[in-house]
């Protein structure tokens, strides 16, 4: 969904635009934003797929899915990367990434120019 910061303020209740459908049965667990060549990228970890990083430019000029189509919204980029379930952006040309599987947790860091 895209809404306006602006409108969000106790109380009042927000309507955006779908932009982007990212699969059936999966959910979205974290989201980060970063830094890459001059633009601002989205990196988003999800409960069924690899992590998405998705151009915040495509963001702003996707228009609104009504209808399921292909495309499904935003291009986006999938990185194999299975079980992350937290992001922080660490310093600009990294981001900590939380990767769970096996019964183990790891504390991975990502460099932002290889995603």
């Amino acid at each position: 969904m895209q809404f306006e910061l602006a409108d969000l303020t106790p109380g009042t209740k927000v309507v955006g635009r779908t932009v982007a459908e990212l699969g059936a049965m999966n959910m979205p667990l974290d989201m980060v934003s970063f830094q890459e060549g001059g633009e601002e990228h989205l990196l988003v970890a999800n409960s069924n797929h690899g992590l998405i990083k998705i151009a915040c430019r495509d963001i702003d000029a996707q228009e609104p899915l009504t209808e399921p189509t292909e495309p499904i919204g935003v291009p986006r980029e999938t990185e194999d990367l299975q079980g992350i379930t937290r992001l922080a952006n660490l310093n600009g040309s990294h981001v900590l990434a939380l990767q769970t599987g096996d019964g183990r947790k790891h504390l991975r860091s990502l460099k932002t120019a290889s995603l």
